[in-house]
């Protein structure tokens, strides 16, 4: 996971749709990442984790990795991660979906997409007919 510069954030924020804008400096939102933090058992852990709900927020990690993130980054393990994952989809994530997917889906506009080759015709694992 980055560590996002300032200059890097204000510049990703303002391009991100109000509701997500609300929600990234919403009390809500840390207060429910608190909870899960408490819940948890692991409240030492409160800043990477609202870190990494922001930079979801904003783009940077697709909500859909976001539990990859926790294991591979913040080094949950593989049951805490999908159950803080699940819990920050349904609470934090699914009320701005429909922001989110926006997001997401001009992100891969910018992002190009490999080309595949050109099919020759022949399929080079068949032997030939003669």
């Amino acid at each position: 996971m980055p560590i996002l510069s300032k200059d890097k954030f204000w510049d990703l924020y303002k391009d991100v749709p109000q509701d997500i804008k609300d929600l990234l400096f919403s009390e809500e939102t840390g207060n429910i990442i608190e909870e899960i933090c408490q819940e948890h058992k692991c409240p030492e852990r409160f800043d990477s984790l609202l870190d990494c709900v922001s930079q979801a927020l904003l783009g940077l990690i697709h909500p859909g990795e976001l539990e990859e993130t926790l294991i591979n980054d913040l080094k949950f393990d593989k049951t805490q991660a999908k159950k803080l994952s699940q819990k920050i989809n349904r609470l934090i994530f699914f009320p701005v979906k429909q922001s989110i997917s926006l997001l997401n889906q001009e992100e891969s506009k910018t992002i190009p997409q490999k080309e595949k080759p050109a099919s020759t015709g022949e399929d080079k694992y068949r032997e030939a007919i003669e």
